[in-house]
């Protein structure tokens, strides 16, 4: 009988980190929030401003992170002070408040660009992925019409926020 684990490549892999590192990599986000809004996400608080800022907080170590480092909501959820579970609730519920609530969409627009400044990471997509987004909110026959769309074509918007695609 063959040993299979001679076949297993793991040197693709990211390796995990460890709960000092993954302190050190979100702590500079962390401070951003603090500086800008004098808000810690670490404050036990259910208020909506301070809720609000943790969803973005998640949202974008979630998504956004995840090319150069392997973070899993327990990881994110250590470094809250939460539970994974509060962390993969907040990152759901940023979509459907960011297609709804126009605040919300200003506050987290503007917080991602401070955070893509910490990344050293310029967006150079940012309307497509707002599209993508967006599409999970309509009917599935739009959808495909739409993802064919932004599939076949560099889309360029001018003015600065998407306003979310009513149902007919």
């Amino acid at each position: 009988m063959q040993d299979f684990r001679y076949f297993k490549n793991y040197s693709h892999r990211p390796q995990k980190l460890r709960k000092k590192e993954v302190f050190n990599l979100l702590n500079p986000y962390r401070l951003t929030i603090l500086d800008e809004t004098e808000i810690d996400i670490f404050e036990r608080s259910r208020k909506r401003d301070v809720v609000d800022l943790r969803r973005i907080f998640c949202y974008h170590i979630y998504y956004n992170l995840k090319d150069s480092v392997t973070l899993a909501y327990a990881d994110i959820g250590y470094f809250l002070n939460k539970d994974h579970a509060t962390v993969l609730h907040a990152v759901k519920q940023y979509s459907d408040l960011y297609r709804t609530d126009i605040k919300f969409r200003e506050k987290a627009n503007y917080f991602i660009f401070k955070f893509q400044t910490i990344d050293a990471v310029e967006d150079l997509y940012p309307y497509k992925r707002r599209l993508f987004d967006m599409v999970k909110g309509i009917s599935e026959g739009d959808a495909a019409k739409v993802l064919n769309l932004i599939d076949k074509q560099d889309i360029q918007v001018e003015s600065e926020t998407l306003e979310p695609i009513e149902n007919e």
